[in-house]
């Protein structure tokens, strides 16, 4: 009678185990299972679906907390993959993603909405002029391009500012906000290039 109340024990032990191992497993697929339905597999930032369920958790109806939301965009990004090729244009993707989130306050949202496009969310008003700041250091740093790689020529990228809420009550709002914003700093950056090219050539020219 001993040794069957032993060899009971022994068995629901291992049963036991065999069960916690199993959740473990789960748990393991699971969180897998999230990174790729959240995260943007090239960069290891979120995604456009990962920063929609991470905002929604944060709230954007109204109640949620005060924010500020950046749009980044790579300037002159196809001209890239033209010249040196996707592979290059992978790794210049991965450095930008890298570089803004080094600059980045804690606590801050990073996400690759696709392409050449970035979204960065800061949820304190105080961070927003470091922030600004920060982006002065990442542009920078950019603008060395990726030299070791065969990329000198500087990255180059655009920046439209929106905030919550007196810029949208909702995250669609934002991006269009912030989205505007962007496409008139690119375009002012697109103007004076060419007034620098002009000057140039009328110096030149003399």
């Amino acid at each position: 009678e001993n040794w069957f109340y032993i060899f009971s024990a022994v068995l629901l032990s291992l049963l036991l185990a065999s069960l916690a191992q199993k959740n473990r497993y789960l748990a393991e697929a699971h969180c897998r299972l999230e990174e790729m339905v959240y995260n943007d597999t090239l960069t290891g930032a979120l995604n456009r679906r990962g920063l929609f369920h991470t905002m929604a958790a944060r709230g954007t109806d109204g109640q949620g907390e005060k924010f500020v939301l950046y749009y980044l965009d790579l300037d002159r990004f196809k001209d890239i993959n033209d010249t040196y090729g996707h592979n290059a244009g992978d790794r210049v993707l991965q450095h930008f993603a890298t570089v803004i989130q080094s600059v980045a306050p804690q606590g801050s949202v990073f996400a690759r909405m696709g392409g050449d496009e970035f979204i960065l969310v800061l949820f304190s008003t105080d961070t927003d002029v470091q922030m600004t700041a920060g982006l002065d250091r990442a542009a920078a740093t950019l603008a060395r391009g990726l030299p070791h790689e065969g990329l000198a020529e500087p990255i180059l990228f655009s920046v439209g500012r929106a905030g919550y809420p007196e810029s949208g009550k909702t995250l669609d709002e934002l991006l269009s906000r912030a989205d505007n914003a962007m496409y008139l700093d690119k375009e002012r950056r697109r103007r004076h290039t060419r007034q620098v090219a002009r000057q140039g050539c009328t110096a030149g020219c003399r």
